[in-house]
């Protein structure tokens, strides 16, 4: 049975990954591919493509070695098409 988006996303850190370059952070599933048309994309394949779209986020500044936290984040799941 395949997940309808990629598994690790389910996985804070992963997230948290996406903070340290604060635009946009995308994660492709297994079994699938984007096609890149100057600033867009197309989905294809058989699971789906997260981003992350912290350009309007308010990101909270961690003690080192902590967590980051933020709010304000836009999240999209896009499937094939």
């Amino acid at each position: 049975m395949s997940c309808p988006f990629p598994k690790q996303y389910l996985e804070q850190t992963h997230i948290q990954d996406s903070f340290t370059h604060p635009f946009l952070g995308v994660d492709i599933g297994e079994a699938t591919a984007i096609i890149v048309h100057g600033k867009r994309f197309t989905v294809m394949g058989e699971n789906s493509v997260i981003v992350i779209d912290l350009r309007a986020a308010k990101l909270a500044k961690p003690e080192k070695g902590k967590l980051q936290s933020a709010t304000g984040l836009r999240l999209h799941v896009l499937k094939a098409g």
